[in-house]
């Protein structure tokens, strides 16, 4: 594996906010999990977790939906059109554009 830029180990800036973008299909099964995972290890870091769901049969938005309602930090963001990898993973960074523009760089 290959290593570009600073391989020195940091901890994180919280003053730096940092935003995941999950996209997801089908993934009730573990969605949760790893949310839990991303919140117990960001800690006091100012973050946000954008799940991207392309309309899951299984589920998947429901639960985030809800997990999202004692979460401040999680957003939904469920497709119906466009699905697929990388249009989500577009549509979650067009997304915190949106709403952040002077943060994005």
């Amino acid at each position: 594996m290959a290593i570009h830029g600073n391989s020195t180990p940091c901890s994180p800036d919280p003053m730096i906010p940092v935003s995941i973008v999950l996209p997801t299909y089908n993934e009730c099964e573990n969605i949760l999990g790893m949310i839990d995972d991303i919140g117990a290890t960001l800690g006091a870091a100012t973050f946000e977790v954008i799940v991207v769901d392309d309309n899951s049969p299984d589920g998947t938005s429901a639960l985030v939906s809800h997990a999202a309602d004692s979460l401040p930090w999680l957003r939904l963001i469920t497709r119906t059109t466009d699905r697929g990898l990388i249009a989500s993973i577009r549509a979650g960074i067009a997304d915190l554009v949106r709403r952040r523009p002077s943060q994005v760089s």
